[in-house]
């Protein structure tokens, strides 16, 4: 049976979805897109709570999910694209419960305000073998559609934490001999002189206005340069995050 009204009441609530304080009392939030949907019904099966699609993308869906067929118009009622694929899956918010004990390198997002900055960063630790992404209460919500989308399906694939109280777990690794770095213009060595090998590392990318915040800093951060011998005076942080990243893998002997 096919959903051809907007006022249906499985419809209602896929669209409050779209607001934050209800991904958060719902602990569910949407996926769209053919590849995205495609790459979490791969990755996390076991987090998939309603496929929802248009009669043309059944075939897409892979065998064993239960589909919730809808009209075209009602599936651009809970769209959030500009061009809607036709396929969206409401998926289960997952535990952020992550054991440390035997990760090396771990990415910490603080107070990272640009969904698209968050996505990229993601994107990245994936691609670079880091073991977890931790986010400060401050960034921006991983599950905003604009996030999602610009992890490329990332998310999907390597422990992203919602760390309430982020200082906290940040003592909690310290204490677990991480060291923790971040990029700064006053940095007291620059990125290439810093040694990675057989350490275990939290690399702090800070706010892109501000930077890292104070209590940060308190806690010890290791403030580093990268060595940039042209004119322009500083870098966007997930291009910054990057290069960390990137040193980071190779020193470790993961090239």
């Amino acid at each position: 049976m096919k959903i051809e009204s907007p006022s249906n009441p499985l419809i209602k609530q896929i669209k409050k979805l779209k607001d934050k304080k209800n991904r958060k009392a719902e602990g569910l939030y949407l996926i769209e897109g053919v590849n995205l949907v495609l790459e979490f019904l791969a990755y996390s099966m076991e987090l998939v709570k309603i496929v929802v699609a248009t009669e043309d993308k059944l075939d897409l869906v892979p065998a064993g999910f239960d589909v919730t067929v809808v009209s075209q118009r009602v599936f651009e009622s809970i769209s959030d694209t500009c061009s809607p694929q036709g396929l969206m899956v409401v998926g289960k918010i997952p535990d952020n419960i992550c054991d440390f004990e035997n990760m090396s390198l771990v990415v910490y997002l603080d107070r990272v305000a640009d969904p698209g900055n968050v996505g990229t960063i993601i994107r990245t630790a994936d691609a670079l073998g880091v073991d977890a992404v931790v986010l400060s209460k401050d960034c921006t919500d991983l599950y905003n559609s604009k996030t999602v989308r610009s992890t490329m399906g990332s998310m999907f694939h390597i422990p992203v934490l919602c760390e309430e109280n982020y200082l906290d777990k940040l003592k909690e690794l310290k204490n677990k001999g991480f060291q923790l770095i971040t990029g700064s213009l006053d940095g007291d060595k620059t990125l290439d002189k810093l040694e990675f090998a057989g350490g275990k590392t939290v690399i702090c990318l800070g706010n892109e206005a501000h930077g890292v915040s104070k209590e940060l800093v308190d806690l010890g951060v290791v403030k580093t340069k990268i060595f940039m011998p042209g004119k322009a005076e500083s870098l966007n942080v997930a291009v910054a995050g990057a290069i960390f990243m990137y040193e980071a893998t190779l020193k470790r002997g993961n090239s």
